[in-house]
């Protein structure tokens, strides 16, 4: 950038030309305040009027047009204050009550999520299925009922003649109730599983932690 004798920018000579024509305005109006008190006064305004639309919309056009900046200020303060925050946060959460009140949230929170009927508890198994796999794999869904009493079988695969012949002895197939083809496998099988707890099928496992698998009970046609 090419610069002046006297060491200036042409846009830092305008800018410092139309800085004086202001101060002299102020000085024919008889305003004597300081370029610190008229900063005050514009924050004070701010703060009384933030709440109209008008300035509602000029924080949104002043926040995506220095959104660039922000973003590095906010980095520069994070990696300043890293070390202080942490050592705050972990000074807060070893006092006594404190930790009394996140066991009892967390306490809270496993007894929430261990209801497997919960809209809450479903939308998550179809959000962590979708993020296993960056892309689609085709393949088959099937349920059938098993030779055991009250016992059915819901899963996926890529071959189902091959995968048919895996099951033998008391998990061999007696009636198959569903074999379709579908794009995303994975994807397809979690929404069957889903389907079937909704009526009333409940998977085989000990524990609400050992819940997710491929078999499934009804309880009314259990012998053993």
């Amino acid at each position: 950038m090419k610069r002046a004798p006297d060491g200036l920018t042409v846009a830092q000579r305008y800018y410092r030309k139309h800085r004086e024509k202001i101060r002299a305005k102020y000085k024919e109006v008889g305003d004597t305040r300081t370029t610190a008190d008229r900063r005050a006064y514009r924050k004070k305004y701010f703060q009384e009027h933030k709440h109209e639309p008008r300035f509602k919309e000029y924080r949104k056009k002043s926040k995506f047009k220095h959104r660039v900046a922000n973003r590095r200020k906010g980095r520069a303060y994070y990696r300043r204050t890293k070390e202080q925050v942490l050592q705050k946060h972990k000074a807060y959460r070893s006092l006594p009550e404190v930790k009394k009140q996140l066991l009892k949230y967390h306490q809270d929170d496993n007894k929430k999520h261990s209801d497997t009927n919960s809209v809450r508890y479903q939308k998550a198994r179809i959000v962590r299925q979708k993020g296993k796999t960056t892309k689609r794999t085709p393949g088959f869904v099937y349920f059938f009922k098993s030779i055991t009493p009250g016992y059915y079988k819901a899963g996926c695969t890529g071959n189902w003649k091959r995968r048919k012949r895996a099951y033998s002895g008391p998990a061999a197939v007696k009636q198959l109730y569903f074999l379709r083809p579908v794009p995303d496998k994975f994807y397809a099988e979690t929404q069957l599983k889903i389907f079937l707890e909704n009526a009333g099928y409940k998977p085989v496992g000990k524990s609400n932690r050992a819940r997710i698998c491929d078999w499934f009970v009804l309880e009314e046609e259990q012998i053993f």
